[in-house]
Parts: structure tokens; C-alpha cells; sequence
């Protein structure tokens, strides 16, 4: 039996603004396995019955007849994520499984430069143990991070952008609290890393 990948919109856990993320599902062997990206779309309304009303922005995207530059690039990066993983599977061919699909998937992907996808990986561990608590909380904090600084790497975490990040938060209304808060979490994930240096 071959796996298979397709695209999947994660509307069990939605972000606080309300969008999903975006994976890539591969399926084998009657096991699903779930892959984050960076893209985060809209899930569409249901009706009182929970049927679905309007579709999902994903599905506006990948059956649009026309679709905006926005959309295009959309799908541009949402089809480098499903190309990748259908050519691992490829690959693999008869003798895939999971654990090998994993270490070449998450290669060259840069998990470990990229703190968007250190956080996206961190969270999807913690919704896979069920405390929702805490992954809503890294959810949060990466929000932030990124509507500070887009494409953050690593390499960026100084003294300086901390004190320049904290300085940002109070200055649009977060309280010292939830500044602690949201710089726990990007010290817990920057320490996973296994870097050199500490924040």
C-alpha cells in the first residue's frame, strides 16, 4: 500500500483570530500523520446544524476558476509543502514508514532556524497531549512574535531585540504579565534548541 498526502484544514484548534492552520496529512497504513506549515486560512461558516454554509478559504483556493495574486501565492506555497512530501513518499515507495517520512520531511526545513516552525512543531506536541492550556498560550506568544518581526530566526534573539520586543509589547497595551508570559515561552523554545548560548 502507498501512502498518500493531501492538504487538511485544522479547524479542531483554531487561533485566537479565529483562522487554522494549514497541513499536510499523510495517511498509512489507517494511521494520519499531521505536518504544520506557516499558512493560516480562514475555516468558512456553519450553519446552527454544523453543516458547512460557506467554504473554507483553503477550499476557495484550490478550486478557484480565477484566483487573486493573494490566493496564487497561497497555493504556490501550500503546493511546495504537498510536493515535498509526495516526493518523499515517492522515494520511500514500499518501504516507507513514518519515522523515515519524518527525518527526510523535516530536513532542510528549517525547524531549528525558523522560530515560527520551532513554535508550530512545540504546539502540535502539546495538542497531541491534550493541554490545550499551554499550546494556547504558545500560540499567543507566537502571534506576537511574528506581528513584531516576520521570518524571525534564531540568529535574531539578542539582548537587544528582547528589550526592543518587551519595549514594543507594553507600548501597545500588553500588560508586564503577559510580557513575561509570552518571553517564557520564547525562552522555552529557544533553549529545545540545544544553542550554545542561553537566553
Amino acid at each position: 500500500m502507498r501512502a498518500k498526502a493531501d492538504y487538511f484544514l485544522d479547524t479542531y484548534h483554531p487561533k485566537q483570530d479565529g483562522t487554522c492552520n494549514v497541513k499536510i496529512r499523510v495517511y498509512f497504513n489507517r494511521k494520519y500523520m499531521y505536518y504544520s506549515t506557516d499558512i493560516d486560512l480562514k475555516p468558512g461558516e456553519k450553519d446552527k446544524n454544523g453543516e458547512q454554509k460557506e467554504p473554507s478559504e483553503l477550499e476557495k483556493i484550490l478550486t478557484a476558476k480565477r484566483r487573486t495574486p493573494d490566493q496564487k501565492e497561497i497555493l504556490k506555497k501550500i503546493n511546495r509543502y504537498y510536493q515535498k512530501a509526495e516526493n518523499i513518499i515517492d522515494k520511500l515507495d514500499t518501504a516507507f514508514t513514518f519515522e523515515k517520512f519524518d527525518e527526510m520531511y523535516l530536513e532542510g526545513r528549517d525547524v531549528y532556524n525558523s522560530v515560527y516552525h520551532a513554535y508550530r512543531k512545540y504546539i502540535d506536541d502539546l495538542n497531541a497531549e491534550e493541554r490545550t492550556g499551554t499550546a494556547i498560550n504558545y500560540e499567543a506568544s507566537i502571534r506576537s512574535l511574528e506581528n513584531f518581526k516576520k521570518n524571525l530566526k534564531f540568529t535574531d534573539i539578542t539582548p537587544s531585540f528582547l528589550k526592543k520586543y518587551e519595549r514594543w509589547m507594553l507600548d501597545n497595551g500588553k500588560s508586564i504579565t503577559t510580557v513575561g508570559m509570552y518571553l517564557r515561552a520564547l525562552r522555552a523554545i529557544y533553549n529545545k534548541q540545544d544553542i550554545d548560548k542561553k537566553l
